[in-house]
């Protein structure tokens, strides 16, 4: 097992890189439209209170006479979740898959299903006028939400649903973000992406959504990985529209956690996850995060049912930790992330935006790369406390502690 270790260091006088602020939106995965209890899921979002969530609003359970629109009880605790005033602006509300009113419930293709599906994301968006954020699909490129036999969509029946939906928002008088893509498994080198770009339908977007994971690809620096292919994507947004800003937003990204392949343990997509969006911070393009998901619905060996940051019986995971400590300490903080020169993304300091002074430091073991280890400096151990609710410290492989000489020198093994 990877043993991720990750430090908290309440300053530091190391070389640092510039800064950029920390991202503008953070939530997680909710699924209350699929069924998720609302008091479970209530409760779980203690944990979280400045956060957003992201929740899906079925077409086919919201028209499901023609013309008329009736959340189902599902829609209905998403809704009254992601459209409370303390969350809507940081919550995403999905306008996706097919209904059965319309193309035997494929995707929207006719004249008749787009204009449907058009008035349908009005009327979401006239229910939750508060909502920041409304996404068109999800994972339109792939096989999701559809049947076998109609398997992964085209990009130019995409672009042909954009062209309806997005307007008819506009004129309708939605005053939030509206997300193009919503993709995912977009390889190689965001080929899907491409082809939207060469539409020309980017322009009528307010950012462009992904979803964004690797846990199944066996990378020795996954947290990397993923900034390479953010960075490339970007690359491909501003060319297509230049002296305009398109931000990025990933709406689903995380790590599942067990003891099968490809699963990892706790501690390790902890590690991973705090490394991620530390890192995710410091891109000023990218302004929101939704981590996958909130909770475990059932208990099952099946990767798919394990990305919870509580499993099923609600108890949590190091990602949880993870989450909670960035969204208090660098997201609701405000901070800004500084990666530390010469230390790869794995040691980053973090700033008080009103007077650049250095509020912490933040330290991740290198040894599952196959570097040196960090080790605890001498005599540091008893000015060790839990940063995760008590859990034990040779479990979570979490450490904090004030800095000083020691802790500098600790950093001088960080690759």
């Amino acid at each position: 097992m990877r043993r991720a270790l990750l430090a908290l260091l309440f300053a530091c006088g190391l070389a640092c890189a510039p800064a950029t602020r920390a991202l503008e939106i953070l939530g997680v995965g909710t699924h209350l439209a699929q069924g998720a209890p609302e008091a479970t899921v209530s409760t779980l979002l203690k944990s979280f209170p400045s956060l957003g969530i992201r929740d899906e609003v079925y077409w086919n359970q919201f028209e499901r006479t023609p013309g008329q629109y009736r959340p189902t009880p599902n829609l209905s605790a998403a809704l009254r979740l992601a459209c409370a005033p303390e969350r809507a602006a940081k919550s995403v509300l999905v306008l996706g898959y097919g209904n059965p009113l319309y193309d035997e419930g494929r995707r929207p293709r006719s004249p008749e299903a787009l204009q449907a599906y058009a008035e349908y994301a009005v009327k979401v968006a006239q229910l939750c006028p508060a909502i920041g954020q409304l996404e068109i699909w999800n994972e339109w490129n792939l096989a999701t939400g559809v049947s076998k036999a109609e398997g992964a969509g085209s990009a130019d029946d995409y672009v042909a649903l954009v062209r309806q939906v997005v307007p008819r928002l506009r004129a309708a008088g939605f005053a939030g973000r509206i997300l193009l893509g919503g993709i995912a498994g977009d390889h190689p080198d965001w080929a899907f992406t491409r082809q939207v770009i060469a539409a020309g339908v980017l322009p009528l977007a307010d950012g462009y959504s992904v979803h964004l994971y690797n846990f199944a690809r066996a990378l020795p620096d996954r947290p990397d990985e993923m900034m390479t292919r953010l960075k490339r994507l970007h690359e491909l947004l501003a060319a297509a529209v230049p002296g305009r800003e398109m931000p990025v937003y990933i709406t689903e990204t995380g790590w599942p956690v067990g003891t099968g392949k490809p699963m990892l343990a706790s501690a390790e997509a902890g590690a991973d996850l705090m490394q991620s969006l530390l890192t995710f911070s410091t891109l000023p393009w990218l302004r929101g995060v939704w981590v996958y998901q909130l909770h475990d619905r059932r208990r099952s060996a099946d990767v798919e049912d394990n990305f919870g940051l509580f499993d099923a019986a609600g108890n949590p995971r190091m990602t949880a930790c993870a989450l909670q400590w960035f969204s208090e300490n660098v997201w609701a903080a405000g901070s800004e992330v500084k990666p530390v020169a010469g230390k790869r993304t794995l040691a980053f300091n973090l700033v008080a935006p009103h007077d650049g002074a250095l509020r912490q430091l933040v330290a991740i073991n290198p040894a599952a790369t196959g570097k040196p280890a960090w080790q605890l400096p001498a005599g540091a151990g008893s000015q060790v406390q839990p940063a995760c609710g008590g859990a034990d410290m040779g479990e979570s492989g979490w450490r904090a502690w004030p800095a000083g000489p020691r802790a500098t020198a600790a950093l001088g093994s960080l690759p």
